[in-house]
């Protein structure tokens, strides 16, 4: 015998689905240069200019490797880009992006 999904089920499903998602913390904003771009397996850092510390990207999915191929393209054309941070103090730690976008 077939069960019937109830939309009080669906909601509940819903609701669990939502609750696990991972949630992102956005931090501050800045408007630099890229100073360096160091890679190691998995991880790669990304010093930019007037920050004393490497923030991070891991390589992990599709959107860590084109946030890391914009870095690089920063990078090589000394475009100005624009970052957000994970980490509320931004690249005064070792700080994940939020996103890497470069002004063309």
């Amino acid at each position: 015998m077939k069960k019937l999904i109830t939309a009080a089920t669906m909601a509940a499903i819903s609701l669990v689905s939502i609750s696990t998602s991972p949630i992102v913390y956005a931090g501050p904003t800045m408007t630099t240069t890229v100073d360096k771009v160091r890679v190691r397996p998995f991880l790669a850092y990304v010093k930019l200019a007037n920050c004393p510390k490497y923030s991070q990207i891991a390589l992990d999915t599709e959107y860590d490797l084109a946030m890391f191929t914009v870095a690089l393209t920063a990078a090589a054309s000394g475009q100005t880009v624009n970052v957000e941070f994970v980490d509320p103090l931004g690249c005064q730690a070792e700080s994940k992006f939020v996103y890497f976008e470069v002004d063309f």
